[in-house]
């Protein structure tokens, strides 16, 4: 259990890292604390190129440039997600997925009915899609919680169903528009810092969805 513990917190990190890349304009206080926070050679394991180029961008960081390049991130980010009726990227799963690309299209709802199943609710519901990716994340990280908890408690039935939880939304959501979320951003970016999380953010996802599905077989064998 303390092996399954391990991969559950560090999965615990990787999410709510990302979550907090999608869903917040960087700080000059948070960048200067991820420069020397983050744990640059696993995320090179997990993403080489994204790791990469994350290490790049926080190694040219320096005190002196610290306003600047915040400043010049921000701005990024309202050019690339936040301009009103005029982002370069949508964040929403359903402009990727339906064929007319609207907001509140089905993958919002079944978005929705997911965070209900499991005891969340979406404090903006009918006023913002649910299947924003920085809440899509930030539902995973939540289930995730739940299973360590599960562990904790030694409670092998809430931990199988937080884990198929886990299993269901990232077979039926996340994987299906992840890579052409993070191709997006990098094609529409020069920052360092948003290509590498981008391509960090693809790569995640796409093995975490096998681990979870490696996780769960293994189990069902014991």
């Amino acid at each position: 259990m303390e092996k399954i513990k391990l991969v559950l917190e560090t999965r615990h990190f990787i999410y709510s890292l990302l979550q907090h890349v999608w869903s917040n304009q960087p700080t000059e206080e948070q960048l200067l604390q991820w420069k020397e926070r983050l744990p640059y050679e696993f995320l090179r394991e997990v993403s080489a190129s994204g790791g990469k180029d994350i290490q790049i961008f926080f190694e040219s960081l320096t005190c002196n440039s610290i306003y600047e390049t915040a400043g010049k991130e921000r701005e990024e980010y309202n050019r690339l997600f936040y301009t009103p009726g005029n982002q370069a990227v949508p964040m929403w799963e359903s402009t990727y997925v339906t064929n007319e690309k609207l907001l509140f299209d089905f993958p919002t709802i079944k978005v929705r009915e997911m965070l209900k199943k499991y005891g969340f609710e979406y404090i903006h519901i009918g006023k913002e899609p649910e299947d924003h990716i920085s809440v899509e994340l930030d539902f995973m990280d939540k289930l995730i919680e739940k299973s360590l908890e599960a562990v904790s408690n030694h409670d092998e039935i809430d931990f199988r169903r937080h884990m198929k939880g886990q299993k269901i939304f990232l077979e039926n959501h996340l994987t299906k528009w992840i890579g052409p979320l993070a191709t997006n951003i990098m094609d529409s970016t020069s920052s360092l810092y948003y290509k590498g999380f981008a391509k960090l953010l693809s790569d995640v996802i796409y093995e975490d969805s096998q681990l979870v599905n490696e996780t769960l077989e293994a189990m069902e064998e014991c």
